[in-house]
């Protein structure tokens, strides 16, 4: 399985988000098609600095939190672990149009990782990260709802 979104990878992760139609149904939990782009748009924004969010890590998240949902778990559990509300903000547009806007995210975090890798900014939870890390977050976060959607 592929745990890192990169410049090698980013293919990889595209075909799968293309695999998702707007009338898959996901194996858990409420995301729509169009609300699962959203979701993915607004965490690549986030990891880019393109939105700004609230430090609400803490000691315990940016260590032990961090080496169990990002290294030890292979696979995060379906259904189990709801993203915060303010994570899952609503579609803006029709389904095409979110999955085209979060491709476009994806490629702008690809070339933004690739040209600074130890750019940090700010996971709310995990605290300042660097790039590179985030290519970690990102390939275990898309994984997860990759499985949930079925590709």
């Amino acid at each position: 399985m592929i745990r890192r979104l990169e410049s090698g990878t980013a293919p990889w992760f595209k075909q799968r988000l293309m695999a998702i139609e707007g009338d898959t149904r996901p194996a858990w939990g409420k995301l729509t098609p169009a609300g699962l782009m959203a979701h993915l748009r607004f965490s690549l924004q986030v990891s880019l600095g393109e939105i700004e969010v609230e430090d609400r890590s803490n000691i315990l998240m940016r260590t032990v939190g961090r080496v169990l949902a990002f290294h030890l778990f292979k696979k995060w559990p379906g259904g189990r672990i709801k993203a915060p509300d303010d994570w899952t903000p609503e579609p803006t547009a029709e389904f095409e149009s979110e999955r085209d806007q979060a491709l476009a995210a994806l490629d702008r975090f690809v070339e933004a990782a690739t040209l600074d890798p130890t750019r940090r900014t700010l996971s709310p939870l995990l605290g300042p990260i660097t790039l590179d890390y985030w290519q970690h977050v990102h390939g275990v976060h898309l994984a997860h709802h990759f499985r949930q959607f079925g590709v």
